[in-house]
């Protein structure tokens, strides 16, 4: 074969394969749009036949308490897709708040080497915090191990963040998550407690939804954030490096307020205290083992095709949170 006819070959080759990823691509569009609708009829139906005890349970408001707010997030991104809407309203109406990033992030990125994805996940919360206002100085970098925060020494620094915060309210994921960093922000929060750190006495936890729903059944407040959802719908497409289009965060907000409103987007959260959260963990969780036990029951959300799975997971496997009413 001549160098030419070489040449051409390779050049076809590289188009079928264009040809075949833009084919494969919309057929997934096409089929994740199946799922979405179907996903739709489901949670319509389901929350509608529930939805006296999910009102019940939950309360529906427009703005949380707190006047200096500390969000603990392992990764860049999960504050914005936990809490985003409440993040915009605290900082709407001036209040104190800073944000804790507990690993790195170099696992997941675009660039090539570990330090290159960190300094590029690093600029994307940057990015994000001028976008709403919020002094750099407000976020707060700390050196936990992406993928591996449980292990991570990082007490020291969280405990001085709380220590000079001293805030009245925490953000956090819930330990029955997905992710083991996400559970690795309880096993470091619930450290300090037993510790005796006296800043924790009195403070608020609102447990925020991550990897896996807390669903209706669990959580206990409902943050209507229709008014700051083009804008947190914004916020996430800072995130150019992880991938993907956050659209499971809009489904996940919409499946929220459906009990309130056909069209109500909502944040969820479990209204809990230090104690509480901290006891149940001890009693239950604190084995690693046992966490593992739960998470493998566990399913996360990624897109339309697991939202049902990861919603009736969650409804089976989260019944200890029953136990943090307030």
């Amino acid at each position: 074969m001549s160098k030419e006819m070489q040449i051409q070959r390779n050049v076809d080759e590289k188009e079928e394969l264009v040809i075949k990823y833009k084919i494969k691509r919309f057929l997934k569009s096409i089929y994740l749009e199946l799922f979405s609708v179907v996903n739709q009829v489901y949670f319509i139906i389901s929350i509608m036949l529930s939805k006296e005890s999910i009102k019940q349970r939950n309360s529906l408001c427009t703005m949380l308490p707190g006047e200096k707010v500390l969000i603990l997030a392992p990764h860049i991104d999960d504050d914005i897709i936990g809490c985003g809407g409440a993040i915009l309203k605290y900082l709407e109406n001036e209040k104190d708040l800073a944000v804790a990033y507990l690993t790195e992030c170099g696992r997941y990125g675009s660039k090539v080497t570990y330090d290159e994805i960190v300094e590029e996940r690093k600029q994307e919360a940057i990015a994000v915090a001028q976008e709403i206002g919020l002094e750099e100085r407000y976020l707060l970098f700390l050196p936990g191990e992406d993928g591996d925060l449980i292990n991570s020494n990082i007490n020291d620094q969280l405990e001085e963040i709380i220590v000079e915060m001293k805030p009245d309210v925490i953000f956090m994921p819930c330990m029955f998550d997905t992710h083991s960093d996400h559970y690795a922000v309880t096993e470091k929060l619930c450290t300090l407690y037993e510790k005796g750190v006296n800043e924790l006495n009195n403070v608020i936890l609102f447990l925020y939804e991550a990897q896996s729903p807390l669903t209706g059944f669990y959580s206990n407040v409902c943050l209507d954030i229709g008014d700051m959802w083009t804008r947190k719908q914004r916020l996430m497409n800072f995130y150019v490096s992880q991938h993907s289009d956050f659209k499971f965060v809009q489904d996940i907000n919409k499946v929220n307020g459906l009990a309130f409103g056909h069209k109500m987007l909502c944040e969820a959260f479990l209204r809990t205290n230090v104690e509480q959260y901290c006891a149940l963990y001890v009693s239950y969780l604190k084995e690693y083992d046992k966490y593992l036990a739960i998470k493998n029951k566990l399913t996360p959300y990624g897109d339309s095709r697991s939202m049902i799975k990861s919603y009736r997971s969650s409804y089976r496997n989260k019944t200890l949170l029953r136990m943090l009413d307030i």
